[in-house]
């Protein structure tokens, strides 16, 4: 049984892929768990926990993190999907931004697959003080109070804009 996690969000990844690691220790708390890393990646140990059972518990918890960082552990792992997905074992796996190739065949053989993508957020333009103080050295009535306004809903300080204003002024006479 294979829950996937992946996405460029890899922290919200993270995040879930562990409140489910956490409830299922719960549910099984005497149920072994394996995390497995690409630097302690290692296609015996893998296919030890595809195949065998607990002592105890009947099921193992393995946790795969971002096994996809290196090249040669990526395609081992993807040839061995097969077996994790036919194992009665909980593998969740958990991968930042995958290709379309990679994530489709992990998709395919997961139980459950979430997709987290990073939520762009929008920038706010950037206040530039000296065009205020270049509208007023234009004469140019309507830009420099359209500018003030901005100035102010932006969170400028007053003083700030009456110094800048000011400063121009003195260049013009």
């Amino acid at each position: 049984m294979i829950y996937f996690y992946h996405g460029t969000d890899i922290d919200k990844a993270r995040k879930k892929a562990h409140e489910l690691i956490d409830s299922l220790l719960k549910k099984k708390p005497d149920a072994s768990f394996f995390k497995i890393d690409s630097e302690t990646f290692d296609i015996a140990r893998i296919q030890e926990y595809t195949g065998s059972q607990g002592l105890f518990a009947s099921k193992y918890i393995v946790f795969l993190d971002r096994l996809s960082e290196k090249k040669e552990t990526k395609e081992d792992f993807i040839d061995l999907l097969k077996d994790i997905s036919e194992s009665e074992n909980i593998f969740i796996i958990l991968e930042g931004k995958l290709d379309k190739a990679t994530s489709g065949k992990i998709e395919k053989k997961s139980e459950k697959f979430i997709h987290f993508p990073l939520e762009e957020v929008e920038e706010k333009p950037v206040y530039n003080a000296f065009a205020l103080a270049d509208a007023v050295g234009k004469r140019n009535k309507k830009e420099a109070w359209m500018l003030y306004r901005k100035a102010i809903d932006a969170g400028e300080a007053p003083e700030a804009l009456h110094g800048m204003i000011f400063w121009k002024i003195k260049t013009i006479i």
